[in-house]
């Protein structure tokens, strides 16, 4: 049996950090995944009164058996993000 290994790297930023647009995007998150759909993302992107969480095991066990890395899907991704961060934001 092949071994997995889990990796957890947490980042915390403000919401008001002036680079956060550039370090989550739907763009960004659309290649990371469509570059291996091995891996699994995990995040949320809250303010003081709003909260948006993206999660791709919970999108993955969704879409069965359709895989993550299908085209449509990687662009639903990336909209989703996207406008998931503007209902924050």
């Amino acid at each position: 049996a092949q071994e997995t290994e889990t990796i957890t790297l947490y980042n915390i930023f403000n919401y008001l950090h002036i680079r956060l647009n550039k370090l989550v995007s739907g763009e960004m998150m659309m290649y990371a995944i469509g570059a291996n759909e091995n891996i699994d993302y995990q995040f949320s992107y809250i303010d003081d009164k709003h909260q948006f969480d993206f999660n791709t095991n919970q999108i993955k066990e969704e879409i069965t058996p359709v895989k993550i890395i299908e085209p449509d899907i990687l662009i639903w991704i990336k909209e989703y993000i996207n406008q998931g961060i503007e209902g924050v934001s």
